[in-house]
């Protein structure tokens, strides 16, 4: 018995092509373009700041990424005809005015990683939100390295940055290890090449930090590390809300981040959702303690329990310069990562976490053409098997019925 006919075999190869075509149809035309600040020769104090732009037909992305004073990222979308002003003296001052496109934003987003905590805990299995004792490292003091032709990469389709500070004022942190940040963004929607596989929207940037080779302030073996993170959201007219909030969204696969079932939304107060005015957080509640990321090399990215509005007073950052003039809401929250019951970061002496963050709307990892052709093929068996179960089991029910009927 033939079970697919010729038609049948057309059907699929034309339902095969057309979920090509819709993997396909995200793909943007926007061309990235690369600036490093300061650009003339005349000032040489290195500022640390990288200005991305994603350019379409329609309007333009841009991207700030620095670590001057502390780790910072602004992402806003205008017209194609705004143009990035810098005022380096203001600049380093942190003074307002730096910054300027000469045109309110149409949509914008930032985040400054504000400080840095050490942990320490009576025992594994202490709540991760309840340490015996906590420690600020005092972020703002650390050194960077230089932008340069090695940490800075850029052509029209994708754009990183890798800035590393292995030393601090004290250098008692580090020792031999390091604290790194690195920003990408793409012109194309596409999954994250790195772990845990987000997914670049074509108006998003990632964020991945590093906590490499610490060494401990408190002179324990039992620490675990997190961070403050401030997010800057333009709010809705009107708007009385003051919390950020989580909202969990469940995955319908771990094919991209094996172990992971869900993604983390940050809500800011009043956000415009599924606006592309709006703008996006996000990440999946997972760290890593290895460079080399597995489901055993793994841990919880735990955000705190409060996201609560602050007021901002001398800026210390990109975002909070660049965010200062425009009536945003500023929200802050902590992040603390590991597993009760699994150890601490003296185990790995390593840990990584990444989020996502652009105007807009997040997109999470759908299920790729392999997995989509593998399941609509396994469908497929499955069907042809129940059916042919269906129809020897008739057969042999109507051959019992006339044995019958013939010996009545």
């Amino acid at each position: 018995m033939q079970f697919l006919g010729t038609s049948s075999k057309h059907f699929y190869a034309v339902f095969l092509y057309f979920l090509v075509l819709v993997n396909s149809v995200y793909t943007t035309k926007r061309r990235l373009n690369c600036t490093v600040y300061p650009k003339h020769e005349t000032y040489t104090e290195a500022l640390n700041l990288a200005h991305i732009t994603s350019v379409g037909d329609m309007d333009t992305v841009h991207y700030l990424w620095s670590t001057y004073k502390v780790p910072s990222v602004v992402v806003a979308r205008t017209t194609n005809e705004a143009v990035l002003h810098v005022d380096y003296e203001k600049f380093k001052a942190m003074e307002r005015g730096a910054l300027d496109f000469g045109e309110e934003p149409l949509a914008y987003t930032g985040l400054t990683i504000s400080e840095l905590f050490e942990k320490s805990y009576s025992s594994d299995t202490s709540s991760i939100d309840k340490p015996s004792s906590e420690i600020a490292l005092g972020l703002d003091l650390f050194k960077w390295n230089s932008i340069s032709n090695v940490s800075f990469n850029c052509n029209d389709l994708f754009a990183s940055l890798q800035l590393d500070s292995s030393s601090k004022e004290d250098d008692v942190l580090f020792e031999s290890g390091l604290f790194r940040m690195q920003f990408s963004a793409s012109a194309e929607v596409q999954d994250a090449a790195d772990y845990p596989h987000l997914v670049y929207t074509g108006n998003s940037s990632q964020v991945k930090v590093s906590f490499d080779g610490f060494h401990t302030l408190l002179n324990s073996s039992r620490t675990r590390y997190g961070m403050e993170v401030m997010v800057f959201s333009n709010p809705w007219k009107n708007c009385s809300d003051t919390e950020c909030k989580a909202e969990v969204e469940d995955a319908i696969s771990d094919e991209f981040s094996p172990g992971v079932f869900s993604d983390v939304n940050l809500v800011t107060p009043c956000s415009l959702k599924g606006n592309e005015n709006g703008t996006f957080i996000s990440w999946r509640p997972v760290a890593y303690t290895s460079k080399e990321p597995t489901v055993a090399n793994s841990s919880d990215a735990n955000m705190g329990k409060s996201c609560p509005r602050i007021s901002v007073g001398t800026a210390h950052s990109i975002a909070e310069l660049f965010f200062e003039d425009l009536g945003v809401s500023s929200n802050v929250f902590n992040m603390t990562f590991g597993t009760e019951g699994a150890g601490f970061y003296s185990k790995t002496l390593y840990t990584e976490w990444t989020l996502m963050l652009g105007t807009g709307t997040a997109v999470h990892s759908k299920l790729s053409i392999a997995a989509i052709v593998f399941l609509s093929v396994g469908g497929l068996g499955l069907s042809v098997l129940v059916g042919s179960i269906f129809l020897v089991v008739r057969y042999f029910q109507r051959k019992q019925d006339d044995d019958l009927l013939l010996v009545n």
